[in-house]
């Protein structure tokens, strides 16, 4: 993943009219956060928040040390409060752009592990660029958020490009399963036509049609057959065991329905194996019992394999409804902003606690609206030098503290 994005996290200053013991909470949390002591630092701007609660500063400062500890998702509901309620646009434009690096974060954890959230990525990377907009609202001119808009832009493209592969893989892998289960069908019904004919010949022999002689060299035949038919089973469940591999990896020390299958699938090959040396020996009445235990062990086998495929299927629709409510929540979210006129105009500030000292820190790409921002990618794009560049943004004191 591309993190060539400019991040930037400043401490905001304190106003005259906070009060000495409020100031002094904060210069307390902000020697902390120098010192990396981020934890420590976050618990001084609370109790600041608590002498001081309409002050914005405390939050925002808050809201970097969140960051720095790598809680993103918390950093960002602060950033938002500092971005709609505060009245000193720097500060607001300072929160704005935080909140896009955010979300950045928030999107790259996304990508991780072995089930990666694509579209919950992509998601979180749309609202960075959304943010960085908002910063370009207020601040048109900020290259370092230009910079930003197009390194996520980037990384969206990426991923986009990465989920149509996966489910091109993921379709190809569920008709190898598909076609795996099938094998298995059909061989399950050779089974039991074999069964069919095993009765049949005992009951010519029975009804005196045939002769023993006659009814052996059907068995031998018959033998004949199923040692094909064996043979056929195997290659059927290397099949299987290929287009199942996955499900084959346990979860919490249980069997999957895949290693179900695969256990029965192996039974059944006993059985046939019995039938046909118990054909070899002429005993049909033996052989079709090993014929009706291998085809009923093939039968549970499919209806494992069905569960995984039901399974798989189930959690995409999950996945999906899951989706869904979270894009409902953030409309919901977006609809109670636009209530506000400061809320179009949030997270566009920097991660760290404000004093008029500065720190470097990460920020995250927000999009400005599409005519501004285009000129700034253009710029950008022109201007190779500043994409790894990494900026410190200085956020003035709120006059209105």
């Amino acid at each position: 993943m591309n993190r060539n994005i400019i991040v930037i996290l400043v401490l905001a200053a304190c106003g005259i009219a906070w009060g000495e013991s409020a100031s002094k909470v904060v210069d307390t949390g902000n020697r902390f956060y120098r010192d990396k002591m981020y934890k420590e630092a976050a618990e001084e701007y609370d109790k600041a928040s608590e002498l001081k609660s309409e002050a914005m500063a405390p939050k925002f400062n808050k809201a970097n040390s969140l960051y720095q500890l790598g809680e993103h998702d918390k950093a960002a509901d602060l950033y938002r409060q500092v971005a709609a309620r505060s009245k000193d646009k720097s500060l607001v434009a300072a929160a704005k752009y935080n909140l896009g690096n955010a979300h950045f974060r928030l999107a790259e954890s996304k990508t991780g592990g072995e089930k990666p959230d694509m579209d919950g990525a992509i998601a979180e990377y749309k609202e960075a660029v959304r943010s960085f907009r908002q910063v370009l609202d207020i601040d048109p001119a900020n290259q370092k958020t230009g910079q930003n808009i197009q390194v996520t832009k980037q990384a969206i493209q990426k991923l986009v490009q990465q989920k149509k592969m996966m489910e091109q893989q993921q379709k190809q892998q569920q008709q190898k399963q598909q076609e795996a289960k099938e094998k298995l069908e059909d061989v399950k019904e050779k089974q039991k036509q074999l069964a069919d004919e095993n009765k049949k010949t005992q009951e010519k022999q029975e009804k005196g049609e045939i002769s023993k002689d006659q009814a052996e060299q059907e068995h031998k035949q018959q033998q004949k057959k199923q040692e094909e038919l064996n043979e056929e089973t195997k290659q059927a469940a290397e099949q299987a065991k290929e287009a199942f591999a996955q499900q084959g990896q346990d979860q919490q020390g249980e069997k999957s329905g895949a290693q179900k299958a695969a256990e029965q699938v192996q039974e059944a090959m006993k059985d046939q194996q019995k039938a046909s040396d118990e054909l070899e020996k002429g005993d049909g009445k033996e052989a079709k019992g090993s014929q009706d235990d291998a085809a009923e062990k093939l039968e549970k086998a499919i209806e494992e394999l069905s569960k995984c495929q039901n399974c798989d299927d189930k959690k995409c629709d999950d996945k999906d409804g899951e989706k869904k409510q979270d894009d409902q929540k953030k409309n919901g979210e977006n609809d109670d902003k636009n209530k506000d006129k400061q809320d179009d105009q949030q997270q566009n500030g920097e991660d760290q606690p404000q004093d008029d000292q500065q720190q470097g820190q990460e920020a995250e790409p927000e999009d400005a609206p599409d005519a501004t921002a285009e000129q700034i990618l253009k710029k950008e794009k022109q201007d190779k030098k500043s994409r790894r560049a990494i900026g410190i943004y200085k956020v003035p004191v709120e006059k209105d503290w």
